[in-house]
């Protein structure tokens, strides 16, 4: 795969999901300010779907269509669902002992 087949959308509804926030919780140090060393990095899991790659960018959109229309909540829904399926991706991954 290469990079710029990834879509920086997915990756950053990818970042956002539960799973991948707690890994970054745990790998954080420091306390005021946190940086993960570059060493550790590779320790956060990531799974590349090109179905949800393809449909990040669409999905985010309609995000920030429904906020401009002041549908915050129905917004918030929308991402929380895409992060729902990504994270279902996540937890199989992990399953099948590739985390």
């Amino acid at each position: 795969m290469k990079n710029e087949q990834i879509s920086p959308y997915y990756i950053a509804f990818y970042m956002q999901t539960d799973i991948i926030q707690k890994e970054i919780r745990r790998l954080a140090r420091g306390v005021g300010t946190t940086t993960i060393p570059k060493r550790l990095l590779c320790e956060i899991p990531f799974f590349w779907d090109e179905k949800l790659n393809a449909e990040a960018e669409k999905i985010y959109l309609r995000m920030v269509e429904l906020r401009k229309s002041g549908r915050i909540r129905e917004a918030e829904r929308v991402g929380k669902e895409f992060k729902s399926r990504i994270e279902a991706l996540i937890a199989h991954e992990c399953k099948s002992g590739k985390c």
